[in-house]
């Protein structure tokens, strides 16, 4: 699961990369004022935007088993947001089988 979304946002950053390389070579004074509205950057910020919601469906989704809350940790890799979900998964666990 880490793999994929990880994937997604290195991808997403690539892409912006690639989209803003060639608008920082244009002169000084034929920048856009915004480059995100720049037609270039379309899909780089499409990519961003796609990758930040599956990290929020992922950090939002209650996982209802201990191994789903095992996975969740091990795919946030010490993020805090991931984390706090995963104390809050494994309370909600525990919880349920008092």
């Amino acid at each position: 699961m880490g793999f994929d979304v990880g994937h997604w946002r290195l991808g997403a950053v690539a892409a912006r990369a690639r989209a803003e390389k060639p608008l920082f070579a244009l002169p000084k004074n034929e920048w856009p004022v915004e480059f995100d509205d720049h037609p270039s950057m379309a899909e780089a910020l499409s990519l961003e935007k796609r990758a930040d919601e599956l990290y929020g469906r992922i950090s939002e989704t209650p996982a209802t088993t201990l191994s789903g809350i095992v996975a969740k940790l091990e795919w946030g890799e010490g993020d805090a947001e991931i984390t706090e979900a995963v104390i809050a998964d494994l309370r909600r666990w525990v919880r349920a089988r008092s």
